[in-house]
This record gives C-alpha cells, structure tokens and sequence, in this order.
C-alpha cells in the first residue's frame, strides 16, 4: 500500500491507539504517539498530530492532556461505558443459561473492546453461578433474528421443537414434524427467550423456548391470531404464564418477624404493604393461591403464618397435612422395576453398529423404528415383529433390506445388566417384595426368557403386550396394584422415563427416575434407608458402590 495511503488513515490510527492505549489512568506521550503510528508504517509530525487530536475532539472525543514534568501525556479519557458498567453487562453475558459458553466468550471479548486494554483485564470473568448449565444450541442468534425477521414482515414460521428424553438427550418432538405457528412477541423469563406464538390447531397462543427450536424457516403466509394475541393482553400472558405464583390472584394477610421481610418485598416490590414496628408485621399482598405459594412460605419457616382470609389459612393447613402425610411414614414395603435401562440394557444404539449400520442409517431407525409410534403399538400387543417388519418395509422402500436385518437379529437389542438378579435377592432378602412394571413387545418379550429369567424372583410383573396396555396409561398401573394388592402410598417405582413416572406420582406411588443407574440405586438405598417398612436394603449398601 502507498505511503500516501496510509497517510490518510493517520487519524484512525491515531483515534485506535488513543482508544486500546489509555485510559484515566494511562497516557502516551507525543514521542510514544508517534513511534506507534510508526509501527503501522504511518510517518507523523508532531503538528499534523496536534492537528489530529483537534479534530477528534472536534467532533465529540474527550482528548485529556496530563503535564508531568516536560512531558505531556494524551488520553482519551470518556467512553459510552464506564469500566463499572461493562462488568455487569459481561457478568450478565457470562451468567446468562440461554448462551453457550462460546458466544458467552465471543459477546464477552467484543464488551472488552469498548474500553483501553488496561480497563479490558478487569472485565475477565469475575461472576461465578452456582449450578450454572450453559444451553448447547449454538443457533439461539438465528433463531431470534428469523424471529424478529417473520414478526416485522408478517410471516408465519415452521421449526421442529425439541425436548428433554429421560436420556437428558434433545429429541425431536411430534417425531420431527414441524410446528407451523405465527409468531407475536419474544418474552425473556427466568434466564430463558421464549416465544409467544399462535397456533391455528389449538386456536390459542403457545409459547416455546427459543433454544429448543431448530430449523426456523419464515414461511410465505400471513401471520394469523392477531385478535387472540391481543385478547390476551400480552402482559397479562407473560404474568400468567411465567410468574412462579401465575394464576388469578387474591389478597393476602400474613404475619412475620423482621427476618422475613426481606423475601416478601424482593418477591412482591411494590404491591406489598407492611404494618407493624419492632420485630413482628403484618404484610398485605397480592398473589395467586397455589400449592407453589404455600410451598413459598412453608420454605420461610415457622416465623411466618398466613393470617387472612380464613379459607386461605385453611388451604394451607390442608397443604401442610398432605405434606406432612407424605413425609411421615416408613411405610413402603414394595419396590416396583421398569426393565429397559433399569434391569436390563435397552441398547438399541449398540446393536445396530453391531449389525453394520451406518450412522445416517442409525439415525432413521431411532426417529422411525425404536422412538416411533409403531413400536409403541409392538409394546401394546397390537403388532408381533414380522407383522412391524413387513409394515416398515412396505412404508419405506429404499430400507427394507436394513428392515429385515435389524428384525431379524432384534434378539441383540437387550442386555442384561450383571447385577439385576443380585439386587431383587437382595431386597427379597431384606423383606421388601419386589414387582416388574415394563412395556415390551410380545414375541421379544419371549424370545428374552432365557435372560430373564430374574424375574422368577420377583413377586409378580405386569408386561404391557400381555396386559394389551401400556405406560403411562393409567390402567396398567392399576393392574399391578390390584393384582398383587398393593397400596399406591406403600410403593417406590424405578423408570427411566418421566412421563411414566408421573403417571405413577399421580396414583401415590413414589418415583425414582432412572438416568444413571449407580445414582438411582443409591437413591433408592437412601430412600429406602429412611422410608422402608424394613430400614436398610443391604444389597444397596456402599458395599456394592451405590450408597454413598
């Protein structure tokens, strides 16, 4: 590049040098100005650079001179941000769940340029967050741009919606259809964007969190459910939604020490009134009545009592007896498996590298075959394996040679785990009965005899495809508890999926869901520890490396 070129970008340079070079604390002299536009092949009078720094000051800079003996030093000394503002912009960003630990790093390192290389070493992380899950969808940014995009131009969009497995693992929900809505507002909740939208199906507004939405394309057709959306008054939807006390509210008396004010006017601010001096008061707020309150101020402690109005005290007091009711006891004296991924390895994954699929193969199966709605009706009896295998083959064509094979070979698909036997002993032998709740498909359920044959220890099983039922359908759970009489409230289930373990809670069974094994066994010896009708399973103890 020519001389004269450079010559022209002097006062860039220059105005860049001021900016990462000084502060209210750091100045350059004239000589250090000079030797460093030098250094960008840039040749300068002293002069031409008080002619420079004129001009920057000219059109809004504030060009600080500090005389020091001889010496004058330069700095730019205002910037937009002060160094105290930027820390909690980058505490923000770096605290922030619904950003990936990479663009947390990237929006933090373009914070740190709007201030001199000095000030930008007290923006280093300082914030620590306890617990603190950084989101993994590195597309949030497209996400909410194409968002953005569709509200301004009146578009509707399509995404596909993930949600949490029991494996924690993002799966597409609906098998991978897209949701088709119409987009109104972007709403930030409790660390989360979410997206209020209204879907033409329900004829109602939805919202959706941004980072489980993938593939967000704007679609050419007009936004629909304006008149829903404003019906609804979009603040009063976000209230109602997303407020830890959502629902229609009600006045509220309560009574407290001074220790306690502190959490009722973070949580209520303004709405709250306070009568009282010295060390008790008499607060009046505005809250939905919902078991979450009372949980609320159960949480406060003894100090805090609900005074008013009388139908309130008694919902918490009826609130307090269940809660006491479920704690009390040490009734359980039944412990009720799944199988897959509990007693036995459900280990579709590995079978099919076994039997030569390749990855994109792989991927079909676990959307169409192993998570579908077919295998699901294998589970209720409705289809033997021959009759799926020729169904698949007939629906996908261009896989029924992978169809057949992993058909034909499905006996590999299960495991068992080496301890199972051991561990339904050992809780015979401590005096717990033992009961197996599993879907599984008829004739495989057959064809795993001989590795099952733990179950003969156990007290009794229901299997889905016997029974013509399913989880988390209600009716299955009833079958065991009215075959083997048992009471929900004197059992604990163990299932890696939640929402068969809802269905279970729902019933008065308690639930223990099964993510990693070693953690759910050492849940179960503690629980058992302090809830059983017979103490202590010792074939869970630390001797066998659950406990802890």
């Amino acid at each position: 590049m020519a001389k004269s070129v450079y010559q022209k970008l002097k006062i860039l340079y220059l105005l860049k040098i001021l900016w990462e070079e000084t502060d209210d604390s750091h100045s350059l002299s004239m000589e250090e100005i000079i030797r460093k536009l030098g250094s960008f092949g840039i040749e300068a009078e002293r002069k031409s650079i008080y002619d420079d720094l004129a001009m920057l000051e000219q059109f809004g800079f504030d060009i600080f001179k500090e005389k020091n003996g001889r010496t004058t030093g330069y700095s730019l000394s205002s910037r937009d941000f002060s160094v105290g503002e930027l820390k909690l912009l980058v505490d923000a960003v770096q605290s922030s769940r619904f950003l990936t630990k990479k663009r947390s790093e990237e929006l933090s390192a373009k914070l740190e340029k709007m201030l001199s290389r000095y000030e930008a070493s007290l923006l280093k992380r300082q914030v620590r967050v306890a617990g603190r899950v950084k989101m993994m969808n590195e597309n949030i940014f497209i996400n909410i741009d194409v968002i953005y995009s569709a509200i301004a131009e009146d578009r509707a969009i399509s995404f596909t919606y993930l949600e949490w497995d029991a494996k924690r693992n993002l799966v597409p929900r609906k098998d991978g259809n897209k949701e088709r809505i119409s987009p109104w507002a972007l709403v930030w909740d409790n660390e989360f964007y979410y997206l209020v939208a209204y879907d033409p199906e329900k004829d109602d507004l939805r919202h959706y969190r941004v980072d489980k939405m993938r593939s967000v394309n704007v679609l050419d057709v007009p936004r629909e459910g304006r008149n829903v959306f404003d019906a609804a008054e979009a603040e009063t939807y976000v209230e109602q939604r997303f407020s830890m006390f959502a629902g229609e509210k009600s006045v509220v008396c309560a009574e407290c020490g001074k220790a306690n004010l502190g959490p009722f006017i973070d949580r209520f601010g303004e709405d709250i009134s306070i009568i009282g001096k010295g060390e008790r008061f008499r607060l009046r707020f505005h809250v939905a009545v919902t078991d979450v309150f009372f949980g609320w101020i159960a949480g406060l402690g003894e100090d805090v009592k609900i005074v008013e109005p009388k139908e309130v005290r008694d919902d918490m007091a009826v609130f307090a007896e269940r809660l006491q009711k479920r704690h009390e006891d040490r009734s359980v004296r039944a412990v009720i498996f799944d199988l897959g991924n509990v007693l036995v390895d459900f280990r579709y994954d590995a079978y099919m590298n076994e039997i030569g699929f390749d990855e994109e193969t792989a991927q079909f199966f676990r959307d169409h075959i192993v998570l579908s709605d077919l295998w699901k009706k294998m589970d209720r009896g409705l289809y033997t394996i021959p009759e799926a295998s020729d169904i698949l083959a007939k629906q996908y064509p261009a896989y029924e040679k992978p169809i057949r094979v992993f058909f034909d070979n499905i006996e590999g698909i299960i495991r068992t785990y080496e301890d199972s036997e051991r561990i339904i002993k050992g809780l015979k032998k401590s005096g717990y009965e033992v009961y197996i709740l599993s879907n599984y498909p008829e004739d495989l359920y057959a064809m795993h005899q001989p590795i099952l044959g733990f179950i003969r220890e156990t007290d009794g099983a229901v299997i889905s495809a016997l029974e013509k039922t399913a989880k988390p359908d209600e009716e299955m759970y009833r079958l065991l508890l009215d075959r083997y009489h048992l009471k929900p409230e004197e059992c604990v289930f163990l299932d890696d999926r939640e929402d068969n373990l809802a269905t279970a809670v729902n019933l008065g069974i308690r639930g223990i869901l099964v993510n990693h094994r070693k953690e759910a066994f050492r849940s179960l010896y503690e629980y058992l520890l302090v809830c059983g009708k017979y103490g202590e399973a010792a074939c869970l103890s630390d001797g066998d490396g659950y406990a802890v």
